[in-house]
């Protein structure tokens, strides 16, 4: 799967596109500018606008389960959903004057975000929220990126220029790089140990500007899996 792609020229404005989530083959949601989402459920072949609750950009959407979906993003605009994307509400609990970009639920009830003022844990499926920690490494002390929780306790927060890592669920954090002065954009843990990072920009007339990094320890050493030798 993802060999090949199709393009699909489906939107009809200029909003760039900033996260998707699918719930299964068919259904699945787009977040945009503007607080746009729109809903597929015939797997990408057409696109509906949905009615959201706020008009912020959204940095990431995601699928809890199969009715359940959040987003977050500028202004501290997070947004649940219950019934598979076709309506949102404001998350009135959560902090307005801050500013998210990633969001996850390593379980059921316990979701972990991070901005600029701090990282945030919930307990009870999204509906509060409570700042655990000010992330304040010499990699991480803002333009916070990405999140990813492997479970409750274990989790990486991706900045642009290095990583924080927790084992306590949020309490405390150490940092650590990847090696490169590249733009850091989105990191995913398939495990306790194995790790990807995306650097870098996608450019047509210079494939290695994009880079992968990946690590099996734990953080601890990474390796160029796609693109140039770190440094670069």
């Amino acid at each position: 799967g993802g060999m090949t792609w199709t393009q699909n020229n489906v939107f009809t404005t200029n909003y760039d596109v900033t996260s998707i989530c699918f719930i299964d083959s068919q259904t699945g949601v787009i977040g945009r500018e503007g607080g746009v989402v729109l809903k597929t459920t015939d797997g990408g072949t057409t696109w509906a606008t949905v009615n959201n609750a706020h008009s912020r950009k959204i940095s990431k959407i995601i699928c809890l389960n199969d009715s359940t979906l959040f987003e977050i993003g500028d202004g501290g605009s997070m947004c649940k959903s219950t019934d598979r994307g076709d309506t949102w509400t404001l998350i009135s609990s959560f902090e307005w004057h801050n500013t998210y970009e990633g969001i996850e639920f390593p379980s059921p009830t316990t979701g972990f975000t991070a901005g600029k003022n701090g990282f945030y844990k919930s307990t009870d499926a999204g509906l509060t929220w409570t700042r655990t920690a000010v992330i304040t490494t010499p990699y991480t002390s803002n333009d916070f990126v990405d999140l990813s929780f492997v479970n409750t306790n274990l989790g990486y927060e991706l900045s642009k220029y290095g990583f924080a890592k927790t084992t306590d669920g949020g309490t405390t954090w150490t940092s650590g790089n990847f090696g490169t002065t590249s733009i850091a954009s989105a990191i995913h843990f398939t495990s306790a140990d194995t790790g990807f990072v995306a650097a870098g920009y996608c450019d047509d007339y210079n494939p290695l500007a994009q880079k992968i990094f990946k690590t099996t320890d734990g953080g601890l050493t990474w390796n160029n899996t796609i693109g140039a030798q770190p440094g670069e």
